[in-house]
């Protein structure tokens, strides 16, 4: 039977795994499927097996998770579409690999030992740091501490632990159950102890928003839009002055109370240049009424005769000065920059030759009248956020287009990662995408707003206060 190759089924669990993530939610797939990895590398006969059950399980993960990478890839005319082989295979894969190094360590260390499950948690989550912190590739999206999204009880221990913190978590309470089924004599015993790490989990989230009582609010009104335009006719040059004109005529229609407009990453089509000219017409057009937040590529000439481009945030303040700006600061490889470009003779899949330059990580904030936004461009949410800027902070602003990948669950990921930033630093999200899913979460990642994927609406709400004390994640950091 094809299923009774061990390295076949790894791949099998593998793919279940994926189901605990969002869209789907379903924490036992996970919790189930990582058990039965352990139960197999603990009985495994050497090193080289628990690498290839880890690998196969991983790259099967992954694979469900992430499969999306290659749809921007079909964007452009098709241009990329030789890439996609490529993408879906060898993305996973290195990743898998660089993970699998570390369970098979963790095997090396003391499979036979009696609490080989806390070594094989320590190896597990340093092998998930090592796939972060790689350079260039570096990314955060498959952390096993996002299976717990499927509540929002269950993330509020990311207060003070942090995702990575949630990772082990869970990753401790499947190892003791996957224990459990290797050793019959304590399976009564460990079964209880990996329900008590996950019931204990679930109450203190209970006990949390029970003491935090109902979601409170400043004053300042703020507004988000979602304009859900494609993304090929965002690309199309006879387009750009129509998906403008979306924007401000949403915005032309809020009542005067608003305060603060926010639109997403890539709103405005034309570059923003020193004269702050593109400002001025937004302002004009606004009716010199309303602050805007909106998302554009900024240029900086240099003393060459050169320029530099910047993915950026900007506030247009109503006579359309531009108040404030961010750069974004992390990059999305191939999307914004090719690296190693001298080697690597491909184009970048965004629009144009020239690569995005990453900004000034001294500028940290966007200010937008009296509130102070920590500025997130886009994946740069998915990175842990410096908690030196959030005793100033009013709130966390991300803005995206989730365009680029149609209506696969990236989105849903994408917005499951960025709830987790608010229970971490004790601040609310605003949440902005072109073409995905926009939301409002208070301060403990309840949601406010919503915006679903496919929709065009806008929203309006009453900024949610952040935490008049540090979590204590900030305040150990």
């Amino acid at each position: 039977m094809i299923f009774g190759n061990v390295y076949i089924r790894s791949a099998v669990f593998g793919l279940a795994a994926a189901l605990g993530f969002a869209p789907c939610g379903v924490f036992v797939c996970t919790t189930a499927s990582l058990a039965w990895l352990y139960n197999c590398i603990k009985t495994a006969n050497d090193p080289k097996a628990v690498f290839c059950m880890t690998f196969c399980w991983l790259f099967a993960l992954y694979l469900g998770t992430m499969y999306w990478i290659v749809v921007p890839l079909t964007i452009n005319g098709g241009e990329f579409i030789w890439l996609i082989p490529f993408a879906i295979t060898l993305v996973p894969a290195f990743l898998a690999a660089l993970q699998s190094c570390f369970v098979c360590l963790s095997s090396v260390f003391g499979r036979s030992k009696n609490f080989y499950f806390l070594i094989f948690t320590a190896f597990w989550c340093l092998g998930e740091a090592a796939v972060v912190n790689l350079p260039i590739l570096g990314f955060p999206w498959n952390l096993m501490g996002y299976v717990w999204n499927f509540s929002v009880y269950a993330i509020q221990s990311a207060s003070f632990l942090g995702i990575y913190g949630l990772s082990v978590l869970f990753v401790l309470s499947s190892a003791v159950l996957g224990e459990a089924i290797c050793v019959p004599k304590r399976r009564a015993l460990l079964t209880f102890l990996a329900a008590l790490i996950v019931s204990f989990n679930f109450l203190f989230g209970v006990v949390r928003l029970y003491m935090a009582g109902n979601t409170k609010f400043t004053k300042v009104k703020m507004a988000i839009i979602q304009s859900n335009i494609p993304q090929e006719l965002k690309l199309r040059n006879d387009q750009l002055y129509a998906n403008l004109k979306f924007y401000v005529d949403a915005t032309m229609t809020l009542s005067d109370d608003v305060d603060i407009v926010v639109w997403p990453e890539s709103a405005v089509p034309f570059p923003f240049c020193p004269d702050e000219a593109v400002g001025k017409c937004i302002a004009a057009l606004n009716g010199n009424k309303r602050l805007i937040v909106t998302g554009g590529v900024r240029y900086s000439p240099e003393y060459d005769g050169g320029c530099k481009l910047y993915n950026s945030m900007f506030t247009i303040a109503p006579n359309g000065c531009i108040e404030s700006f961010y750069d974004r600061q992390i990059l999305l490889p191939f999307g914004e920059y090719i690296p190693f470009r001298k080697i690597i003779p491909i184009k970048k899949i965004t629009d144009g030759t020239q690569d995005y330059s990453p900004g000034d990580r001294r500028r940290s904030t966007l200010q937008a009248a009296d509130v102070v936004f920590i500025p997130k461009v886009c994946s740069e949410v998915v990175f842990p956020i410096k908690t030196a800027v959030i005793s100033s902070a009013s709130a966390i602003l991300n803005i995206a287009n989730d365009g680029w990948f149609g209506k696969s669950s990236e989105s849903y990921q994408h917005l499951a990662i960025a709830r987790i930033r608010c229970v971490e630093l004790g601040l609310p999200l605003i949440r902005v995408s072109n073409t995905g899913i926009s939301a409002v979460f208070d301060s403990y990642g309840r949601e406010i707003e919503k915006i679903s994927l496919g929709q065009s609406a806008t929203r309006i709400f009453l900024l949610p206060k952040a935490l008049s004390e540090k979590t204590p994640l900030t305040a150990v950091n």
